[in-house]
């Protein structure tokens, strides 16, 4: 996710000093056509949002991607401290990698890069970096297509990545705006699975909503990110996808936290609970892998748990996806009734109401039931 954004808030200059990487020089933002040609946009890729998703994202995107070379690698976020930290990261990079420069606005990033992935913790962020009048993608993309940029000999041609988990809704608009405004440009949600340890491995499973030609093209992209990518459909597919694998997920997490509880009330150690349950039909990704109770995996495997519930997927982030989950599912008539998820939904929104518990790994769900006796 993006660190610092503020819907409705100025893109700063980000104060990060000129840095020397071997020969190469990591530049600050520009925008006249002699740089844009000299450093050729086709093969430029930028990347917004460097939260703790998205320096890991474009850490691999930018020491992975590799067809064709990038000429430069084009990075913004709202955080000056998110920019600086990822040039620092990437200083000992020598030649064979593309120049890192970094954009004052996402409108700077669409100037200089035809590939543009986005990482950002909203819909009212994606909204803000994409269609801001004057500072968003849209409006750099309305710059580079105009007949001075056309001049130079370059093309309109963009492909959007967004990883954002946004409102259904909100995503389809934005792709359809954008499309509708240029022509040439093309936009795929693409969701993922993973968290920040499969963006840092690499792992990272990808849920893709466009047509069928941008989901394509969008491989190689997506390959340095991540191992998989599951093509769900048209815009707003992935989307869909991410959000009901999620839903399924908490619902999952609260039914083990609650077996865990009982069981050790009744008098089973936590342990031998987890390798019945894991031997048995009540097995699933929470009992087997993220386990919430302490010691439940130990010593075949650590989780959240047993490090106070520290790391992982934030309870906040897992109850924002309940809620577009769920309004996804009132936006449309035929869907039906929800009982269980909305009521899991809304332990969640208790849960996150305490600060002690809403940066924690959404396991810890059952820490709180534990404090909540009947």
């Amino acid at each position: 996710m993006a660190s610092g954004w503020r819907k409705g808030s100025s893109c700063t200059p980000p104060n990060v000093p000129s840095m020397q990487l071997g020969r190469r020089q990591r530049r600050s933002d520009y925008s006249s056509h002699a740089d844009q040609h000299r450093r050729p946009r086709e093969s430029a890729i930028g990347f917004i949002g460097l939260g703790a998703m998205g320096q890991e994202m474009a850490s691999n995107l930018l020491t992975k991607f590799n067809s064709p070379p990038i000429s430069s690698f084009v990075i913004h976020d709202h955080s000056p401290s998110s920019v600086s930290r990822f040039i620092e990261r990437h200083a000992s990079l020598g030649p064979g990698f593309g120049d890192v420069v970094t954009a004052t606005t996402p409108a700077g990033v669409a100037r200089l890069a035809s590939t543009i992935v986005t990482m950002l913790p909203s819909s009212a962020e994606v909204e803000e970096v994409y269609l801001n009048p004057t500072s968003g993608i849209l409006r750099g993309l309305q710059d580079h297509s105009s007949p001075s940029a056309s001049s130079v000999g370059t093309t309109a041609t963009t492909l959007c990545i967004d990883s954002t988990t946004l409102d259904v809704t909100c995503a389809s608009s934005v792709a359809s705006q954008l499309k509708k405004e240029i022509p040439g440009a093309e936009m795929l949600d693409a969701p993922v699975s993973g968290g920040v340890v499969g963006a840092r491995e690499g792992s990272l499973t990808f849920m893709c909503g466009g047509t069928e030609a941008t989901f394509g093209q969008a491989q190689p992209v997506l390959r340095a990110m991540g191992k998989k990518m599951i093509y769900c459909g048209p815009s707003g597919s992935g989307l869909a996808a991410k959000l009901t694998n999620n839903m399924l997920l908490a619902v999952c997490m609260m039914a083990t936290a609650e077996a865990m509880l009982l069981g050790q009330r009744l008098g089973l150690k936590a342990d031998l609970l987890a390798q019945v349950i894991n031997s048995s039909t009540g097995r699933c990704w929470s009992s087997e892998i993220n386990n919430p109770a302490p010691g439940a995996l130990l010593p075949t495997k650590t989780t959240p748990a047993d490090r106070g519930w520290e790391g992982g997927f934030a309870s906040r982030l897992m109850a924002k996806d309940l809620g577009l989950a769920l309004a996804a599912a009132e936006a449309h008539d035929e869907v039906p009734l929800l009982p269980l998820s909305s009521h899991v939904k809304e332990l969640f929104a208790a849960l996150v109401a305490d600060k002690a518990f809403a940066n924690k790994d959404f396991s810890v769900i059952y820490q709180w039931l534990s404090q909540h006796k009947k």
